[in-house]
């Protein structure tokens, strides 16, 4: 492990390095999915709509399913991806 590297990304970069060259493909292409739709976007809103009206419930449901269905779509985007 690198001076620098802390514990946990060097568990990562251990796990990263059993991937076979398709389950990495399909590991990068999910997270490029997230970047490409600008999940990070979509997440923050939520989490600050449920973070700033607490007593809302749709607003904690809504963070919930923002989630989920970022998830989802990274999902589509590598399974998609594999497909081709």
């Amino acid at each position: 492990m690198d001076a620098r590297q802390s514990p946990a990304a060097d568990r990562h970069h251990r796990r990263l390095r059993r991937l076979t060259d398709h389950q990495l493909d399909a590991v990068l292409t999910h997270e490029r999915g997230h970047a490409r739709a600008r999940h990070d976007w979509l997440l923050h809103l939520s989490s600050a709509l449920a973070t700033g009206f607490p007593r809302v419930p749709l607003f904690a449901h809504f963070c919930d399913q923002t989630h989920r269905l970022v998830e989802l779509a990274a999902d589509d985007t590598a399974s998609a991806a594999a497909a081709t």
